[in-house]
């Protein structure tokens, strides 16, 4: 009785499992008509991943690797992933609070006595959350990480109180990496390696400015007129597998922990 009870029971796994792979398939094959019919109408040109429960049911390249069409895309081709870059600035910051570094709490003048009064009440959860009041960089006059500092300790006021409104801007963004670079002594690029790439073996994943110039796509619209190189540090170039791997180890609490994960 027993025995036709296990061979039951792996009836019912073979009949689940079964429908498991076929609905993935079916997911799949819409997947693939979506970006297939996508790149044929000009739409889409780029790498897909996508990943359900811990598996990949789909992964596909579409397209060149910049505007002069003559590369096809592979898997193995980094994209600069524009503001995503920002959320391992955010896991640095987390991070470092685990260590005792620093607290969310903090102003940011703890960090930088030279700037402005308003330093007081802006925290580095104000920086991480947006909710700052810091204005946007000034983009006509800035030209480089140095020139966004020297910009800073020129603002007088506050675009409104910190922590009562959120305005999403890069000046948030720059002082992150400035705390980063404050704390460890070290560069951000070389921070982000050492903590944030190499501990958790995502090899191809490389900070701005790019050294290694092998195997990096250039962004280009419809009209094959390339985009403007981004001159701030802290940009993040990746393959689509390495960004997949290290989302699911920061999902899993290893890079930190679930309480700073829900923090």
């Amino acid at each position: 009785m027993t025995h036709k009870k296990g061979l039951f029971s792996i009836f019912i796994l073979l009949i689940f499992f079964t429908n498991l792979v076929s609905a993935q398939t079916n997911l799949a094959n819409k997947i693939d008509s979506l970006m297939r019919e996508s790149n044929e109408n000009g739409m889409y040109n780029g790498n897909v991943l996508v990943s359900k429960n811990n598996a990949i049911i789909y992964n596909a390249s579409f397209g060149y690797t910049d505007a002069s069409k003559t590369t096809n895309l592979t898997n193995d081709f980094k994209f600069n992933i524009g503001s995503i870059a920002k959320e391992f600035s955010a896991i640095a910051l987390l991070q470092l609070q685990e260590k005792g570094k620093l607290k969310l709490n903090d102003n940011i003048s703890k960090f930088f006595p030279e700037l402005p009064k308003w330093a007081n009440d802006v925290t580095v959860k104000d920086l991480l959350q947006y909710t700052s009041g810091i204005p946007d960089i000034n983009w006509k006059k800035i030209k480089s990480n140095k020139d966004i500092f020297e910009d800073l300790k020129l603002i007088d006021s506050l675009d409104f109180k910190p922590g009562t409104q959120y305005d999403y801007n890069n000046n948030n963004f720059f002082l992150r990496l400035s705390i980063i670079e404050k704390i460890t002594g070290e560069n951000y690029k070389d921070y982000v390696d050492k903590y944030l790439f190499e501990p958790y073996k995502i090899s191809s994943a490389e900070i701005t400015p790019i050294e290694k110039d092998k195997n990096i796509t250039k962004g280009f619209n419809n009209k094959l007129v390339d985009d403007k190189p981004d001159f701030l540090v802290g940009g993040v170039v990746i393959t689509t597998t390495d960004l997949l791997k290290f989302l699911n180890q920061l999902h899993s609490y290893t890079i930190i922990s679930q309480k700073s994960y829900t923090s």
